[in-house]
């Protein structure tokens, strides 16, 4: 399980395209809306699926990147009117992969396409009243700008 954590200043930016090109420059061609109100940021990962490998004439196995393992990223919002959560919210009815760009201050842009999953209402407390949280199933590699 990964920890959450608050990441100040960063910015999280929604598209319902995405890009002809899986590049950061495709990316950054797209018109993105400014999604306000994030509060908590998951950890994204990029992470990869392993096989054992014995070479030939080897003694030891060892362990083989063979493909992108599954990522999903958590997000927690406080609830407010705005395009980029009305965006998300309408993300999650529709089923499709949309285009994500999130500005991390000293750490850069970064890209990637993901299918909003989950939308969760927190019941229990004054506080939860205020907030939803989302889960996101990444749907491409993560791009950071060059």
């Amino acid at each position: 399980m990964t920890t959450p954590s608050l990441l100040l200043n960063a910015r999280l930016w929604i598209s319902a395209a995405l890009p002809a090109q899986k590049s950061a420059a495709g990316f950054a061609a797209l018109p993105f809306t400014q999604v306000r109100g994030c509060k908590v940021f998951g950890t994204l990962v990029t992470q990869y699926q392993t096989a054992p490998y014995m070479p030939i004439g080897g003694e030891t196995p060892y362990q083989r990147r063979v493909g992108r393992a599954p990522a999903s990223w958590s997000l927690d919002l406080y609830r407010i009117s705005d395009a980029g959560q009305e965006m998300l919210a309408a993300a999650v009815a529709s089923g499709q992969a949309h285009s994500f760009q999130l500005t991390v201050p000293g750490f850069g842009v970064h890209y990637f396409s993901a299918e909003v999953s989950g939308l969760g209402l927190a019941l229990g407390g004054a506080a939860a009243l205020a907030e939803i949280s989302l889960s996101l199933e990444l749907r491409s590699e993560i791009l950071a700008q060059s």
